[in-house]
């Protein structure tokens, strides 16, 4: 018996057991409906007629050898055949219409954490409304919601798998340990101190020495007449301040 005959043997006495008024209870796989139902949750589905399904509901059918719970999005009929269209809360496409063939049972609760939640309760009803009346808005509310917690559960578990090695590591031998992991902490830190040291001293240096050789305000004189400012001297047309002038100059050379 290969697994696709299994499998309806498996869907056949699920049905059997719905039609018999039995509930019956699956528990979920995957994250298309997240948040309305997550991974591990255990739904309980009853049987009802396909004509007292509700646009809204969450429907359990097969499609390709699997159980598949998602939200009822539409009810059309094409050719004389009624077909119903699903999407996962969290999925931006719908998902390929079924017929009445394929139609298991409508999910009336579930259990998460030993906790049994109604499809009818207050927060159920917002996921629905949610859902149905701006997916543009929750979709990727939701993406985003799934991406950080499954981000943070990794980071959780890691941290618990390290404390958990490192509890089997140092067993006995706590204080040995300790101090080997106080000296590889200093091993790394001092170097990056001394480096750190050196580079603003030498920052400082450079700083100090260009400062020193930045050139000095030039005192800016009026134009005069040419003298002989060497001697100190000025003719009868000449000026006093161009001595000055020359000396700065000479001193002082301006940048060309």
């Amino acid at each position: 018996m290969n697994a696709k005959e299994l499998n309806d043997q498996l869907f056949d006495l699920a049905e059997t057991l719905l039609e018999e008024k039995h509930a019956l209870t699956f528990r979920m796989h995957g994250n298309s409906m997240y948040p309305t139902l997550k991974d591990g949750d255990i739904g309980q589905v009853e049987k009802c007629p396909p004509d007292n399904l509700e646009v809204g509901d969450i429907v359990i059918f097969k499609s390709n050898n699997k159980l598949i719970a998602h939200r009822l999005t539409n009810i059309t009929t094409v050719n004389d055949v009624r077909l119903f269209i699903t999407k996962g809360d969290k999925n931006y496409h719908s998902d390929i219409p079924f017929t009445n063939e394929a139609f298991v049972g409508r999910m009336i609760s579930f259990q998460r954490q030993k906790r049994i939640k109604s499809m009818h309760g207050p927060l159920m009803k917002m996921h629905r409304i949610s859902s149905l009346h701006c997916p543009k808005l929750t979709i990727p509310l939701y993406n985003t919601a799934l991406l950080t917690k499954n981000r943070i559960g990794k980071i959780t578990s890691g941290w618990q798998s390290l404390k958990r090695n490192l509890s089997v590591v140092t067993r006995h031998s706590e204080k040995a340990v300790f101090i080997n992991l106080i000296i590889s902490c200093l091993q790394g830190i001092i170097p990056f101190v001394i480096i750190v040291c050196i580079k603003t001293l030498i920052d400082h240096l450079t700083g100090a020495i260009n400062l020193w050789r930045a050139p000095a305000a030039y005192l800016h004189l009026p134009p005069v007449h040419y003298c002989t400012c060497f001697s100190g001297k000025r003719d009868t047309r000449g000026d006093t301040r161009f001595f000055l002038r020359k000396i700065i100059a000479i001193h002082h050379p301006p940048d060309i």
